[in-house]
């Protein structure tokens, strides 16, 4: 007899979010150049929609994936001067 105890201890992976904070350094041209080059599937119009939310809300959620790619993702956001924080929820 097989025992299910083994497959009941898996955890779920959990779905992160990674989020775009403002600051007053980063321009729209350089926020829109670095979100299409780095993020997946992004395009021109997407980022630049992502920046001005960003000055208007003071921040804005720009992905959303698993660990570790979003861990990498963030840290090479941050390489490249933006401010990323990383949520499990959806704020």
């Amino acid at each position: 007899m097989m025992s299910i105890s083994n497959t009941s201890t898996r955890k779920r992976r959990r779905k992160k979010y990674l989020y775009l904070m403002n600051d007053n350094v980063n321009s729209f041209d350089n926020v829109r150049t670095v979100l299409t080059s780095l993020i997946p599937g992004m395009n021109d119009i997407k980022a630049t929609s992502i920046a001005t939310i960003v000055h208007n809300n003071s921040q804005c959620d720009i992905y959303q994936g698993f660990a570790p790619e979003i861990y990498v993702l963030a840290a090479q956001l941050r390489k490249q001067g933006l401010r990323i924080q990383i949520h499990d929820k959806r704020l």
